[in-house]
């Protein structure tokens, strides 16, 4: 698997973590949404997250140094 595969699997996988979480705090989808969840790629870090309302695009960041940084 090449770099930019893998940086698409880990983030659709930490999208979908950061999905789970929000479904289950119940949080309101309707308003923007901040949080930090444990990193599900290294699983060492923390994954901070930041979900927009409007168009529901999520940035997200690791602890880890050279885990996992995107932004839609």
């Amino acid at each position: 698997m090449d770099t930019e595969d893998k940086l698409i699997t880990n983030v659709l996988k930490a999208k979908t973590a950061i999905a789970q979480y929000i479904d289950s705090m119940a949080l309101d989808k309707s308003e923007d949404i901040t949080g930090r969840i444990p990193c599900p790629i290294c699983g060492k870090g923390t994954l901070s997250f930041s979900r927009v309302s409007y168009n529901e695009h999520i940035w997200g960041r690791c602890s880890t140094e050279g885990c996992l940084e995107w932004l839609e």
